[in-house]
């Protein structure tokens, strides 16, 4: 019953959420700013109506090396409320073109300036990622990407696909891992408190000098790293228990 109610109650709130987002949207359309604008009414009671807490660890990192491409596990909708809660200044995320003809969120998206990608044609899909580089290198703009490009729903880490790091490697600019510990184990949205939810800003990885030749050492490094974070923040978790 719990469940139900709290999921309901959440799916209202995106949707109020979502169609402010559109009025600032159009308001100021394709701003960068506008996702920040939009997380911040996400986050403002979003924990709360979920019965949850976030720990950031780390949380100076999410700033220091702007622009910079950041990466961060993908587990379920509800990262639009735990990563919203990290998503700074002047930074859009990449998502999949199917994103904007979801209800009012969809439509935000899409107007807040965030880069749409069509998995399905690989030409399209380059051509996204290469308008995601300029915006790294010549806008100012950080960038939010999942490199394991779909929910892994409580999976583990998925394994990860390249675009990323091709975008990274051509704009020159650090790469800014973020790890967040399992939904699956650790958060029961049927309990009225539905668990805590650590997350961690690793240390910059730089990609200065790299070209297309690393993607693979780079993907792997990157790759590593997280899986390696994600099991001790879960670790952690399971000692509070």
């Amino acid at each position: 019953m719990i469940y139900l109610l709290r999921v309901a109650i959440l799916g209202i709130y995106l949707g109020i959420t979502g169609f402010l987002g559109i009025i600032i949207s159009l308001v100021r359309p394709f701003n960068p700013s506008n996702p920040y604008a939009f997380t911040r009414l996400v986050t403002l009671f979003g924990f709360k109506l979920a019965g949850c807490e976030l720990k950031i660890r780390n949380k100076k990192g999410l700033t220091k090396y702007k622009p910079c491409l950041y990466i961060s596990n993908h587990q379920s909708l509800f990262d639009v409320i735990t990563c919203g809660a990290m998503v700074t200044p002047r930074t859009v995320s990449v998502g999949k073109k199917s994103i904007r003809w979801v209800p009012f969120f969809g439509q935000f998206y899409w107007l807040s300036g965030n880069i749409l990608i069509d998995r399905s044609n690989r030409m399209k899909a380059h051509k996204s990622m290469s308008i995601a580089s300029k915006s790294l290198r010549e806008k100012n703009i950080s960038v939010w990407i999942f490199p394991e490009g779909t929910r892994s729903k409580g999976k583990g880490l998925l394994k990860f696909k390249k675009g990323a790091f091709f975008t990274a490697i051509d704009a020159q600019v650090p790469i800014v891992p973020i790890v967040i510990s399992s939904y699956k184990d650790f958060l029961d949205l049927g309990k009225l408190n539905s668990g805590k939810i650590l997350a961690e800003v690793l240390d910059p990885i730089e990609t200065k000098g790299k070209t297309r030749d690393d993607i693979k050492e780079l993907l792997d490094e990157c790759y590593q790293i997280m899986n390696n974070c994600f099991n001790k923040l879960n670790s952690e978790l399971a000692k509070q228990s």
